[in-house]
């Protein structure tokens, strides 16, 4: 079995450890790295887990390209290729047997309204990540998840305190995180943000429609990420990207929606 996960969602923990592939949903192996006690069982562990299992001869391949602050049009460019090379030099397969794909928030996290691509160019490029995936090979799944609902940060935790004393709304103001849906600079930005959201997850159901009716079951849509409530438990110290429990939380709810969780 070879496996790639794909996840512009990572554990924020200082800028160097954003990509950091223990603490990710999709790559986690519940192990700690040194010096830390978080550890997330992601897909990549209920796989191993699986296998042991069922049939310990199998032996259980996996990479992770995903890239901080990656948008979508960058995953089509540069990740895409680099994922289906990898599988082809490395397993001689067109493409891996299991993929998980969570992009988008990136193309939403953007300074001002005029530089949000429009929904229908969004599909247009999902729709190509996904095709070319499930038509590199015939043995190839992949799992896409709706975005997450960043809206309600603003109303759930801006008023909450990072260590007790840096309020959420003041450090998204200085790191300039996701402005247009947690500092915007009116209410008719905000709204236009979250009507652009919800037409992103339109675009993902569209496109999950399409595929299931070319591919089959080949093709799966997780929307956990787009109806979970989230708390500042749930977030790192920047109060936006998930903490090691908000992956672990992820990981949990989207494992439901694989074709191995029953």
């Amino acid at each position: 079995m070879k496996l790639f996960k794909q996840s512009v969602t990572s554990s924020s923990r200082g800028n160097d450890d954003l990509d950091d592939r223990y603490l990710s949903w999709t790559s986690g192996m519940g192990k700690k790295k040194l010096f830390s006690s978080d550890k997330v069982k992601g897909h990549e562990y209920f796989l191993n887990k699986l296998i042991d299992e069922q049939d310990n001869s199998k032996i259980l391949w996996s990479n992770n390209f995903a890239i901080s602050g990656s948008t979508t049009k960058d995953v089509l460019k540069y990740q895409l290729p680099r994922l289906l090379e990898w599988s082809a030099k490395s397993h001689e397969q067109g493409a891996p047997d299991y993929t998980t794909l969570l992009i988008g928030m990136n193309d939403l996290c953007v300074s001002r309204i005029g530089f949000l691509a429009p929904a229908s160019e969004y599909y247009k490029d999902i729709r190509e990540i996904v095709n070319t995936l499930l038509s590199k090979s015939d043995t190839s799944k992949v799992l896409l998840l709706t975005l997450p609902r960043v809206e309600q940060l603003r109303t759930n935790v801006s008023r909450a305190r990072v260590f007790g004393v840096l309020k959420c709304k003041r450090m998204w103001k200085s790191a300039k995180i996701c402005p247009l849906f947690n500092i915007p600079r009116s209410s008719t930005e905000r709204e236009t943000a979250i009507e652009y959201w919800n037409e992103y997850n339109t675009a993902l159901v569209h496109v999950a429609d399409e595929m299931r009716e070319l591919y089959g079951d080949r093709l799966r849509l997780s929307t956990s990420p787009s109806e979970a409530r989230l708390s500042k438990n749930d977030l790192a110290v920047d109060c936006f990207h998930p903490s090691a429990s908000g992956q672990q939380k992820l990981a949990n709810e989207t494992w439901q929606d694989t074709w191995w969780a029953h």
